[in-house]
């Protein structure tokens, strides 16, 4: 399950691949093409994860334990896999740990430019708040429209002062939601997204809000 690319010293990024569906066997581009051009690219060292919705031990992918059927709504849970699997004791080791969904792509050369002290995640989407169309959306796996689970999510983290503090009011009104195939998370933040995320994946809470809103938090 675990991937090593060391070359350049002792800091070191930790990269999580996730897997919306069970199909696996790209792995081997992984292995073979992508992170070895990766690596002569990226001027850390990283560590690489793969998780998918079920175990596969061929192609060495941890799982999440989220249905196929959700396509990667609640892709996020995917980060506490990852973290429960290395132990939470590890982080220090890192500098950082950057997401990536299989449908989306990240250039090394890019990455060079973060500062690694910062947290940073893709853009948002033009709506906001009660004029986005998706609100009232039902899936499968939540226990109401993606705008109630939301209301629910948001209830219990306003009423946790450890991260209320750190984030102010959430309000589903003044929500924003943007892409998350792509968000790196620094160090000191990590155990705050895990907390935040045991909160808003008790919900399931939609991917592009619950990434969106966290990492405005960290990264603002």
């Amino acid at each position: 399950y675990h991937l090593s690319y060391q070359h350049n010293g002792d800091l070191k990024v930790l990269i999580v691949v996730n897997y919306h569906y069970p199909s696996y066997n790209n792995t081997v581009f992984f292995d073979e093409e992508y992170f070895p051009l990766f690596c002569q690219k990226f001027k850390y060292d990283y560590d690489v994860l793969f998780v998918g919705p079920s175990w596969n031990e061929e192609y060495r992918i941890l799982g999440n334990g989220v249905y196929v059927y959700t396509r990667g709504r609640q892709s996020y849970h995917s980060v506490r896999v990852a973290w429960d699997y290395l132990g939470v004791s590890t982080i220090d080791n890192y500098l950082g740990m950057v997401f990536m969904n299989d449908d989306s792509y990240v250039d090394p050369t890019n990455l060079n430019d973060i500062t690694p002290s910062v947290s940073y995640h893709e853009t948002p989407f033009t709506y906001r708040g009660n004029h986005w169309g998706p609100w009232d959306r039902h899936f499968p796996e939540g226990n109401g429209t993606i705008k109630e689970d939301a209301i629910r999510a948001f209830a219990e983290i306003n009423g946790d002062r450890s991260v209320n503090s750190l984030c102010g009011e959430w309000r589903w009104t003044e929500s924003g939601h943007g892409w998350s195939d792509f968000f790196y998370v620094t160090r000191e933040q990590i155990p705050i997204f895990l907390q935040l995320e045991s909160i808003l994946f008790k919900y399931k809470v939609y991917l592009e809000i619950a990434v969106y809103n966290v990492m405005m938090c960290l990264s603002n």
